[in-house]
């Protein structure tokens, strides 16, 4: 949950698994560090989601390297068709 004050920003995780019970609390303001009032996620569990995150981002990255390739060979196909002149 992220509450909103002028440009600070309050940030509240809460642990569905376990009846909603608060895993993170801390202050947002823009051009600052996050200031970390608490948190007890598990490392391993931060870890895993920035790994996943990462991974995400470079599998999204290769997509839209073959899909720009893919236009490319398409324009140049239609360039190289020759017109039928009638």
């Amino acid at each position: 949950m992220i509450c909103s004050i002028n440009d600070t920003r309050l940030l509240q995780g809460f642990n569905p698994n376990r009846n909603d019970e608060q895993v993170l609390d801390a202050v947002l303001v823009p051009g600052q560090p996050p200031e970390i009032l608490q948190c007890s996620i598990p490392l391993r569990e931060i870890e895993a989601l920035l790994d996943n995150q990462q991974s995400t981002r470079s599998t999204q990255a290769q997509t839209d390297k073959d899909t720009a390739r893919q236009r490319q060979k398409q324009t140049q196909r239609k360039a190289s068709k020759p017109e039928m002149q009638v």
